[in-house]
């Protein structure tokens, strides 16, 4: 069972830690108004909860079928990586010095 209320969507026997990531869409088909709505993970918060980008229509407590997209994939240039990985080494510094 979901429940979908607001911005947080609360899962039970969920591993969202492990099958979602920022980027991902939720798509549900709403069971009231029968109209397909799609959301954005904004964050994963655990593996029972996550945030998303808007609410959906209204807030639902149910078995609402859904499901997951992943977000594609995004090739950086070999500029982009090492700037990533001096952005990485600089919090891993920051954070082993406090």
């Amino acid at each position: 069972m979901f429940l979908f209320v607001g911005t947080t969507i609360y899962g039970h026997d969920t591993d969202f830690m492990a099958e979602l990531v920022i980027g991902d869409a939720v798509m549900i088909s709403h069971p009231t108004t029968l109209d397909d709505e799609t959301r954005i993970v904004r964050m994963v918060l655990s593996n029972s909860s996550i945030s998303i980008s808007s609410p959906f229509s209204s807030d639902l407590i149910t078995t609402t079928p859904f499901r997951f997209v992943k977000a594609p994939k995004i090739e950086l240039t070999e500029e982009e990586m090492q700037v990533e990985r001096k952005q990485k080494t600089q919090v891993i510094l920051f954070s082993s010095s406090a």
